[in-house]
């Protein structure tokens, strides 16, 4: 798992932040609500990956900052 403690690569870290991003676009153009799945769901999968990519966007910031200050 690329989240672990130990083994954090903010690099790793990034590009599943930027995936989930373009994943969210992508549903955002193409999913759209049908009789089967209402709107409440769609809305939720959507924001579910806008959170996740906001969430580990941050979190490759937080950890290139701490990397950055522990090799100075």
């Amino acid at each position: 798992m690329f989240l672990k403690k130990e083994n954090r690569n903010p690099k790793l870290v990034l590009q599943a932040g930027l995936w989930t991003f373009v994943l969210a676009g992508f549903l955002n153009m193409f999913l759209h609500p049908t009789a089967r799945v209402g709107d409440g769901v769609i809305d939720g999968v959507k924001g579910l990956c806008y959170g996740l990519s906001f969430g580990l966007l941050l979190l490759s910031l937080l950890l290139r900052r701490k990397g950055a200050s522990n090799s100075a």
